[in-house]
């Protein structure tokens, strides 16, 4: 849809702009100009938080309420939780559009506050191409990335690994991550077109934690961190003693298929399936999260009616779930922390996985979540400057909580959240470089895994 006939708040990140970056490894970079959103970066990597509008509910581990699509494929759990951005090469990517404001009506819980789509590079016209890029730069930081692509008849390519790693500017702030990406656009006739995606991400980073005024001002003895390293550099306390860390293995497989029905009809279906490997140690335990992640979802679009006055329909729905398998062991307490801390001095030290698991179980569930949305859009065209937007949406989002601890005070519990949005909006032509509108809509959020399991009985 042509941005001047949209009534939203739109900004859009181009290829010519995204080449102008230095580091290419964390949304920061890439998104620090757009207006209205703002991007935390305490790790000096790719671990990062998002906002837009304010909006982008903060956890430990990611944020909730603005959907992310890479390629069309959303990176958000049914949900609406989005865990991190690790699996986007920004070396590899040709756009971003980003929506400012509600966009439930559209994407469920996951856009309350907004949309980021990322839409990553085709292969070159050539039959081969081949890319080779290197960037170094102060507290260790180096990135590498080799990728090869290119068109042969009607399949168009690419494929490409990068290896990034640093010591980042505060101490225990290492990280160390391997991108492999895999493009394949297919067109076996002028009516179908097929894209099949690829990911794999490993990410590891060490987590320094927040900081109080007088860990920054130097005050005071601070368990295991050397006097060096107090002040703006400094860890938590525990961070090094208990050698904190987070740890991503995902693989992502997807398939797009869009078809022309006929002239004025088109479908589109995608498909895809994640597995995640997720691990956080802290001074708290030792917490293991994989998970699998499927999902499915088709659109119909139809388009009806003269050119003063015409109907852009879209009726469509999706199905996502997700199923995780936790475990958390106990660490050794307090008095035990210098004996077993990891020193990053070193090498080894700045990217070890050391970590003191006792035998004590601490948590032993599983997390389930299933989400069905369907939606019509439709896009009136009322004159050629005058449009008018209608979007209505109804979520059904279940979750449910399975605790395998055999205590009398753990619970097991379900909980179904369901909610109908809606937005309208009106969006007049002024000239070319120009355009005045207004919307209205509504949204919602449901809670956090780690809400919904921390009170199953609630």
């Amino acid at each position: 849809m042509p941005l001047k006939e949209m009534p939203s708040a739109i900004s859009i990140v181009t290829e010519e702009q995204i080449n102008t970056m230095t580091k290419t490894i964390a949304g920061d970079e890439i998104l620090r100009l757009v207006p209205g959103v703002k991007v935390d970066n305490g790790t000096d990597g790719s671990r990062v938080h998002l906002y837009i509008r304010g909006q982008g509910v903060l956890s430990e581990s990611g944020f909730r309420g603005i959907a992310v699509l890479i390629d069309g494929i959303p990176v958000n759990d049914p949900g609406g939780f989005c865990p991190d951005l690790y699996d986007v090469d920004w070396e590899t990517v040709q756009r971003v559009e980003v929506v400012k404001g509600l966009a439930a009506s559209m994407y469920g819980g996951s856009g309350t506050g907004g949309v980021v789509n990322i839409t990553t590079n085709d292969g070159g016209k050539k039959p081969f191409n081949d890319l080779f890029y290197v960037s170094a730069g102060s507290y260790g930081f180096f990135k590498g990335l080799e990728q090869i692509d290119g068109t042969q008849g009607n399949v168009n390519y690419r494929i490409s690994y990068s290896h990034t790693q640093g010591k980042g500017y505060r101490a225990h702030q290492s990280f160390l991550g391997d991108n492999l990406s895999e493009k394949l656009n297919w067109a076996p006739s002028d009516k179908l077109k097929i894209t099949q995606l690829l990911t794999y991400t490993h990410y590891f980073n060490q987590n320094s934690e927040g900081m109080n005024i007088a860990r920054i001002e130097g005050g005071g003895h601070i368990i295991g961190i050397q006097s060096d390293n107090t002040g703006w550099q400094a860890s938590n306390n525990d961070a090094v003693p208990y050698n904190e860390f987070h740890l991503t293995q995902r693989l992502t497989g997807a398939t797009t298929v869009k078809y022309d029905v006929a002239k004025n009809q088109d479908i589109t279906v995608k498909g895809f399936f994640r597995m995640n490997n997720y691990r956080e140690t802290s001074n708290n335990g030792d917490d293991y999260k994989p998970y699998i992640n499927p999902g499915v979802s088709a659109q119909y679009n139809f388009n009806h009616g003269k050119e003063n006055l015409r109907n852009h329909i879209s009726l469509g729905s999706d199905f996502e779930s997700q199923t995780i398998n936790e475990h958390e062991f106990k660490v050794p307490g307090e008095f035990f922390r210098d004996s077993t801390r990891v020193e990053t001095n070193n090498y080894s030290g700045h990217f070890s996985q050391q970590s003191f698991d006792t035998d004590t179980l601490l948590i032993n569930q599983i997390i389930k979540q299933k989400s069905v949305g369907v939606f019509i859009i439709d896009k009136l065209d009322i004159s050629k400057k005058l449009y008018a937007t209608l979007n209505v949406r109804y979520d059904y989002v279940y979750c449910q909580l399975i605790n395998n601890m055999a205590k009398p005070d753990t619970l097991s519990g379900k909980k179904v959240f369901q909610k109908p949005t809606y937005r309208f909006g009106l969006a007049y032509d002024i000239n070319k470089s120009t355009n005045i509108y207004a919307n209205y809509g509504t949204g919602f959020l449901i809670p956090t895994n780690d809400k919904l399991f921390n009170n199953p009985g609630n």
